[in-house]
């Protein structure tokens, strides 16, 4: 009787030695490094010959969401922007503003917007680089600057919705 219950003890526990080996053999060593595949880093990205714009999306002016557009050279600094470059909000009606030209004068910032709107920014041919060269034609791209949350309202109007109607929205709570 007592052999008999000795022997699936022992053959459980030789069973757990043989998997705890086979187990800790099978891991690698803690110094090996797996192999990179062929090549470096991709940049999907298509080259950008001469003045162009690169980029257009979402970005921060001050703490207030904005529409960041950024060009692959240095922007003239004396030209008028506003003229150059009209922002239209959903409806088609021009957004009154005025763009921020970045230090690194290749970013260009509008602060005057809403999160989770379309617009569509028409930047003009005339837009020209700090060598002189312009866009050379017309061209419109449409930006989302950034989607509601908690942290893209801005302070005047988290202000307002904290004392007017804090338990309808739900980025306030």
């Amino acid at each position: 009787m007592s052999i008999d219950r000795r022997l699936p003890r022992r053959v459980a526990v030789c069973l757990f030695l043989v998997l705890a080996i086979a187990v800790g053999g099978c891991k690698p060593d803690a110094n090996q490094v797996p192999e990179l595949q062929g090549g470096g880093p991709v940049d999907a990205r298509p080259e950008v010959e001469g003045f162009a714009l690169v980029g257009a999306g979402r970005g921060r002016h001050d703490g207030e969401i904005a529409i960041e557009l950024q060009f692959s050279q240095p922007l003239a600094a004396s030209q008028p922007f506003d003229e150059l470059l009209v922002v239209k909000n959903p409806a088609g009606a021009v957004v009154e503003g005025s763009w921020v030209l970045d230090a690194d004068t290749t970013t260009l910032r509008f602060p005057y917007v809403e999160a989770s709107r379309d617009y569509r920014v028409l930047l003009r041919a005339g837009l020209a680089a700090a060598d002189g060269t312009t866009l050379g034609k017309d061209e419109t791209r449409t930006v989302t600057p950034a989607r509601w949350n908690r942290r893209s309202v801005s302070r005047r109007r988290a202000a307002c919705c904290r004392r007017a109607r804090r338990a309808a929205f739900r980025w306030c709570r």
